[in-house]
């Protein structure tokens, strides 16, 4: 029997401690996950997390590292999986595809608001600088992307850069965010006041020829508010 190459003796270990590194990271971020659904916020502590995972209390540290750096984590998750339902989707307009970019976090306000509730509020106290950064990186994967393509074909006016409307758009978005985490808004007012938010900064940006579409947009989420109570925020 031929004997293995040096080079295929040395990657096999190499290819093993990563996997080992792997499933060590990936134990971390299911604690964590499980840790901000039973004790919300306060229960993202690297001594939680190594314990529930089985690990010592500086694995988090040499595999992730701060708790800032778990939070980017948990919501690379999630922009992942919005990545791979975007794919899915079959869109009649350009207008409609940047409308969509609400649904896979409302999806996720649904199914699991108390652990999107605990990673949202660690998110906004993690300092202005911190969260802007993540916050920037995960819209620009997914959304940055598709105001790309609706570049592309000439759906904004000239001038209008897609990093512009994104700045736009993130700021509707995580106002309402913050009001959703605080209890003000529930998730029917959430989505109802960004789809309407959206449409109205669609209507200043894109060119004339989609007006009569944004137009049909802004009044069917303005009816939606209505009917959520939306325009409205408890006390």
């Amino acid at each position: 029997m031929a004997r293995p190459k040096k080079d295929d003796q040395a990657e096999i270990p190499t290819t093993r401690r990563e996997a080992a590194k792997q499933e060590r990271r990936e134990r971390i971020l299911e604690a964590a996950q499980e840790a901000l659904r039973k004790h919300g916020p306060k229960g993202l502590s690297m001594r939680t997390l190594s314990a529930q995972a089985g690990l010592a209390t500086v694995t988090p540290y040499k595999l992730i590292g701060s708790k800032a750096q778990i939070v980017q984590e948990l919501l690379n998750q999630m922009s992942q999986t919005a990545r791979s339902q975007l794919s899915a989707q079959t869109f009649n307009s350009p207008i409609e595809k940047i409308l969509w970019l609400i649904q896979p976090t409302v999806e996720m306000m649904r199914r699991d608001p108390r652990y999107v509730q605990a990673l949202t509020h660690i998110l906004f106290t993690l300092g202005i600088k911190p969260q802007a950064h993540i916050l920037t990186s995960l819209k620009s994967a997914v959304w940055l992307s598709v105001l790309e393509e609706a570049q592309a074909i000439g759906l904004f006016v000239p001038g209008m850069t897609p990093d512009a409307v994104l700045l736009l758009l993130v700021n509707i978005f995580d106002a309402n965010g913050y009001q959703w985490v605080l209890g003000h808004i529930d998730v029917d007012q959430f989505e109802a006041r960004c789809g309407f938010g959206f449409t109205v900064v669609l209507k200043g940006i894109v060119v004339a020829k989609h007006w009569d579409e944004v137009d049909r947009s802004i009044a069917a989420h303005r009816r939606r508010l209505d009917e959520v109570g939306g325009l409205s925020v408890a006390p």
